[in-house]
């Protein structure tokens, strides 16, 4: 990803979790993002190319503001509009 500077991107996620088809707005390109939750809760996701040559988010585990545990999950992206992540299914 061509902005990289070695300091995390943020995305906003309007959710207390993540599901496929939601649309992530990277606040700049980066391989490491610091992801908030709606909730207030924050997650480490990085995204690596899987060995198709696909993209891939990897969100490490985390726990929502209400208590519930959610473990480290890893998402195909999809192709979105310009600037936008499309999750695609958990692997």
């Amino acid at each position: 990803m061509a902005e990289d500077t070695g300091a995390p991107g943020r995305i906003e996620v309007g959710y207390s979790h993540l599901f496929a088809g939601v649309e992530l707005r990277p606040d700049r390109d980066a391989d490491e993002y610091e992801i908030e939750f709606s909730d207030g809760s924050v997650a480490r996701g990085e995204v690596l190319e899987d060995v198709g040559g696909g993209g891939v988010l990897r969100v490490e585990s985390y726990r929502t503001a209400a208590g519930t545990e959610i473990p480290e999950r890893v998402w195909t992206l999809r192709a979105g509009e310009a600037g936008v992540f499309k999750l695609g299914r958990a692997l």
